[in-house]
């Protein structure tokens, strides 16, 4: 059954304004998209997934300051979020943070392989897997990064990106 696009008062639900705002985010429109948010948040400041989709827009239009705040909100919310530690460890990859990057990528792998996925294990492990290898091979571990990528193929072998990784390499 689909989710209400109304709630009880006839505005629009949580769920319909999370979709506005993902549409907007993705057509490029960031200033709508954040204004969504905002109506979110306005209701409920802890909402992890607007925190969160708060963080991907500020991290699409470069504002690496506000975007790690964001997530840092999560994290201080929601202590394990696999999301946010993912999305962590995608900033401080962006900042050249490697070493950063892998430790934060190495405790969201810990977390959904426990059992802690917030979306889908294979595709939280793909993803982390995906920036394990991105961020060794950026820092000159090559062979280390074709283990991870082997590795990882082990425990998703149906992964097409990671497939698509080392046939890069």
């Amino acid at each position: 059954m689909a989710e209400q696009r109304l709630n009880d008062s006839g505005s629009p639900s949580r769920a319909t304004l999370l979709e506005d705002a993902r549409a907007a985010a993705l057509a490029g429109d960031y200033e709508s998209a954040l204004q969504v948010l905002e109506t979110i948040l306005s209701a409920s400041d802890e909402d992890i997934d607007a925190r969160l989709l708060r963080a991907a827009i500020f991290q699409m239009m470069e504002d690496f300051v506000v975007a790690r705040s964001e997530v840092m909100k999560v994290l201080q919310i929601a202590p394990g979020n696999v999301r946010a530690l993912i999305d962590l460890a995608d900033l401080q990859e962006a900042e050249g943070q490697w070493q950063d990057a892998l430790q934060t990528l190495a405790a969201a792998a810990r977390l959904v392989r426990s059992g802690g996925a917030y979306l889908s294990r294979e595709q939280e492990l793909e993803e982390i897997i995906g920036a394990q290898w991105r961020c060794l091979h950026v820092s000159g571990e090559a062979e280390k990064a074709a283990a991870t990528l082997r590795e990882g193929l082990r425990e998703v072998p149906t992964s097409k990106v990671l497939r698509g990784l080392i046939n890069k390499r």
